[in-house]
């Protein structure tokens, strides 16, 4: 049995016909469409029929049948890709999405087809304006646009909130983690750019340590994000943002100054291909500012009076 992974590409390469070529036992494949440079296939071969993955029926017969996918030498093939990836962009192609890639399970006997349970999978995200489309309070976005002029002051740390949930729909989580990170850092750091200074000052911001206990609270019951959680990311957050408000504050300034820099003699350099890295770190921060925003602009719609920024505030 062979397996043939597809990713998706975004190039402006033309193409006249698919070309296929061989790296070690792997078969690559440059796939064609409308005369571009599309998708990138990656075949697999020298698997058994038990690799493509299994289908579980319960006893119950009410009961959702579980389906169990595998997929075999993925990770090998992504960090092959991760490797050249960057460097194809001098040539035209600027994108290849190794997140979720098409797979496809081809018996090569008539005795694998019988014993193969699963055929192919396809993983994908609904956006969400084509999901089911959830209660909002609509007084609350009619009072937020009546009350454009008052947004002012707080529209830089609202605008950077707006892009970084854009990122995370995007799994882009190094970008959304700094948009959410300018976001706290405008609220709450007073003006320190330096880590003590900056540390000093988010300790010292009773709405921001509030903020943060109420984020991990959120955290844990957002089945949209925790339940997808790794073991290894649900220990993450346990190490660095379960403890004290003020030691998940100063690790977030700690990845952002490990985020800010690069170095070829770096002996732990963070990889721009991998941003699921800090998946974690972006959905925290995400609820953060969403808790502290919230704290700053919902008076505005109700209160008169000057638009108070929470970075002159202190405990």
């Amino acid at each position: 049995m062979l397996c043939r992974y597809t990713f998706s590409l975004q190039s402006n390469v033309k193409l006249d016909h698919t070309l296929i070529f061989q790296i070690g036992d792997r078969h690559f494949e440059l796939v064609r469409e409308n005369g571009r440079l599309a998708e990138l296939a990656v075949e697999v071969s020298g698997l058994s029929a038990s690799d493509a993955g299994s289908i579980d029926m319960p006893d119950d017969s009410d009961a959702t049948p579980h389906l169990k996918v595998n997929a075999p030498a993925l990770e090998e093939i992504k960090a092959q890709i991760h490797a050249f990836r960057g460097a194809l962009a001098m040539w035209g192609v600027f994108e290849i999405d190794t997140e979720m890639p098409k797979s496809k399970f081809v018996p090569e006997t008539d005795a694998e087809r019988e014993q193969m349970a699963v055929f192919g999978f396809e993983p994908g995200i609904v956006p969400p304006h084509e999901q089911e489309p959830i209660e909002s309070p609509l007084d609350l976005i009619i009072r937020t646009i009546v009350s454009s002029d008052r947004f002012i002051a707080l529209a830089i740390p609202f605008e950077f909130y707006r892009r970084g949930r854009q990122d995370v729909l995007k799994r882009q989580y190094i970008e959304a983690f700094y948009d959410f990170f300018f976001c706290v850092e405008f609220l709450f750091a007073d003006g320190q750019y330096k880590k003590k200074s900056m540390e000093q000052s988010f300790h010292d911001s009773a709405e921001l340590m509030q903020a943060i206990d109420e984020a991990k609270r959120h955290f844990r019951s957002d089945r949209r994000i925790f339940k997808n959680l790794s073991e290894s990311e649900r220990q993450y957050f346990m190490r660095h943002y379960s403890q004290s408000a003020e030691e998940a504050a100063s690790h977030v300034i700690g990845v952002r100054g490990f985020l800010h820099h690069q170095s070829g003699r770096r002996p732990k350099n963070w990889d721009p291909s991998l941003p699921v890295t800090y998946r974690v770190d972006a959905h925290f921060l995400e609820w953060v500012c969403l808790i502290a925003l919230q704290q700053v602009g919902t008076p505005i719609l109700f209160e008169e009076g000057e638009v108070r920024i929470p970075r002159h505030s202190g405990r």
